[in-house]
């Protein structure tokens, strides 16, 4: 088969600035560590909860430590300690600002949300402008050096006092009647939870919002691997490989909710009617994108099911195509609300609005994502009915190929909206470096989104002129093209998980970074450069396709237009595997030592948006006449 390259495609990625490839030092944002623990103790970072397993634990700006029966150790990176009894529940900020001529960032002030539980502190001197800020929900304290007490009950009511120092306090509040701080050494069997607070409605949120993002992860983890194994031929299993990621996707932003009554809740507790709306618009606004997604769901048991009961392997493969399209706009909804409930969380605990507005940005992209995702699953779905209420063989064949095209083109805004939950992550670590390498990903992975949609597009225009040509030559000729252009969305979907891919590789290597594995971190980075690597080497087949896609349309002989559709399948090959190498990449950089969160890059950009060319019935032949039917 000969190939054609294109030189257009070439150059542009010999251009990709090259620091693309290079590492980057991406800023330590850590700012303390959990240092004991015993019992039950829950850590949310970024939007997810993670229990803890074993110390030293990074703790992050916005983080939460919330102890059940449990209890934990903090020390903050200057020297502070603070220790947590049981039933405890509070949420940790720090504000920086730049000074001096070269504006270098210090830190301006450290906020402890004490919203349940009680909290013994030991806080080291501190020069002036650097305090610690204690808030319950009716009293504030600043402290620059003293060690005490803070305690708030299930009703908001506060206990404050000192042992040793000075603080300036403010509001409502009695003095604690034991001011001996929790023995983190105790054996977990011996302690006793806090009636009371361990049946606040606030606790109990936390536990079920654990609850069910656990069981969400697993289902996404388990629906991952499914998908993987799927023999693309085995239709049955295609079909019903769809709906558990449609499900699974549903169950993460149905946790989400959770997460984001949880922020409210919060907000309740401290009495702040300023993050209580802010909270509520969030959680409007996560539920109503939780609905597209359980609406996406179950789309794809219909579609499914649709599949499965099919009277033949072409119509039942149509069905499937436009179950996994279905599915991948369920994940593309479950991605935006991860993305927002992470922005709720630090929009509200830091009150830093001004912060957040690109990250909210990017939740706004996700939507967008799943928005055109859903559009391509409709359309999958309307091929699929088109095949099946087919007259001739090549209106089936081209129904199937336009559904596999805008099944490709779900897939790969599910992939740029992963790729926007991570900016919106990495944009509340406010680790610029890391942002700014993994922006430059996702501006080309929204590329290869936008490509595979205009090739869907195509497909299905091209499907409508199979299903109305009047001669069997005309229609033969159409599916041709057809399933260039079928080619070309797949290669375009697979660039876009490669960068998807790239990104989650990066994302690594900053938290390595971040939490001080400078050993995981150089390790990760050389997986990191390979998943860009292979990313860079996806899209170059992908405009490959697409390039082949292009010539077949504009195609005037048959051979012609088959060598092009031949051309672009292969081109889809080389794309879909770079991918894979890419995801195994981004993979290793788990594996390496510790695991979490922040951003990438890779890439390239979408080759120009082509128009079809006049409505013919034969693209090869301008007189319809002279068509003969095969």
């Amino acid at each position: 088969m000969r190939k054609r390259f294109f030189t257009s495609v070439l150059i542009m990625i010999m251009v990709l600035p090259f620091h693309v490839f290079a590492s980057s030092d991406l800023g330590k944002v850590r700012i303390g560590n959990i240092t004991a623990f015993t019992g039950e103790v829950f850590v949310r970072t970024n939007g997810e909860w993670d229990r803890l397993g074993k110390t030293p634990h990074p703790i992050y700006s916005s983080d939460k430590v919330v102890t059940n029966r449990g209890r934990a150790e903090v020390s903050l990176a200057d020297g502070e300690v603070l220790k947590l009894d049981t039933d405890s529940n509070i949420s940790i900020s720090q504000h920086k600002e730049k000074t001096g001529v070269f504006f270098k960032e210090r830190v301006k002030s450290t906020q402890i949300d004490v919203l349940l539980g009680k909290i013994w502190f030991d806080i080291q001197s501190r020069e002036k402008g650097n305090q610690i800020k204690f808030r319950t929900p009716s009293m504030t304290a600043l402290i620059r050096g003293a060690s005490g007490v803070a305690e708030t009950n299930q009703r908001g009511e506060s206990n404050f006092g000192l042992i040793s120092g000075n603080a300036e306090a403010s509001g409502y509040y009695e003095n604690p009647s034991d001011m001996n701080p929790p023995d983190v050494d105790e054996y977990a069997e011996n302690l006793r939870s806090d009636s009371g607070r361990a049946n606040s409605d606030i606790q109990k949120l936390v536990k079920k919002a654990v609850q069910r993002q656990r069981a969400a992860k697993r289902a996404v983890a388990d629906a991952t691997v499914r998908i993987k194994k799927t023999d693309e031929n085995d239709i049955r299993e295609m079909a019903l490989a769809a709906a558990a990621k449609a499900e699974a996707a549903s169950a993460q932003a149905a946790a989400d909710i959770l997460s984001a009554q949880a922020v409210l809740t919060d907000a309740e507790q401290m009495k702040d009617e300023d993050m209580i709306t802010k909270a509520q618009g969030f959680l409007n606004d996560i539920m109503d994108i939780a609905d597209r997604a359980a609406e996406s769901a179950q789309m794809t048991v219909q579609m499914a099911d649709a599949a499965l009961s099919a009277t033949t392997p072409e119509i039942s493969q149509a069905y499937a195509e436009a179950a996994m399209a279905f599915s991948s706009a369920a994940e593309a909804n479950a991605n935006a609300t991860n993305a927002a409930v992470n922005v709720a969380e630090i929009t509200v605990s830091d009150n830093d609005e001004e912060g957040m507005e690109a990250a909210k940005g990017e939740v706004e992209k996700a939507k967008r994502h799943a928005e055109k995702a859903s559009a391509a699953a409709q359309n999958a779905a309307a091929q699929a009915r088109a095949a099946a209420n087919a007259d001739t063989p090549e209106a089936v064949q081209a129904a199937l190929a336009a559904a596999v095209a805008n099944g490709a083109a779900a897939s790969a805004n599910g992939e740029a909206s992963k790729i926007n939950a991570i900016i919106a992550k990495a944009l509340s670590t406010k680790n610029s470096d890391s942002v700014l390498k993994i922006q430059n990903t996702a501006g080309r992975a929204e590329g290869m989104a936008e490509e595979a949609f205009v090739r869907a597009e195509n497909a299905s225009v091209l499907a409508e002129r199979a299903a109305n040509a009047t001669t069997k030559a005309g229609a033969q000729a159409v599916l041709i093209v057809a399933k260039a252009q079928a080619a070309a969305a797949k290669a375009q979907s697979a660039a876009a998980k490669a960068y998807a891919a790239a990104a989650k590789a990066n994302a690594n290597v900053a938290v390595r970074q971040a939490s001080g594995d400078d050993r995981g971190a150089k390790l990760a980075q050389v997986e990191a450069n390979a998943a860009e690597a292979h990313a860079s080497i996806s899209t170059r087949a992908a405009q490959n396709a697409s390039g082949y896609a292009e010539i077949a349309l504009k195609a005037l002989t048959e051979k012609e237009a088959t060598d092009a559709a031949d051309d672009a399948d292969d081109a889809f090959g080389d794309a879909e595997q770079a991918a894979n190498n890419a995801e195994n990449a981004a993979n290793n950089t788990e594996e390496t030592e510790e695991d979490s969160f922040t951003p990438g890059t890779g890439g390239a950009s979408p080759t120009e948006k082509h128009q079809l060319p006049p409505i013919q019935t034969n693209p090869f032949q301008h007189d319809e006449g002279s068509a003969s039917d095969k």
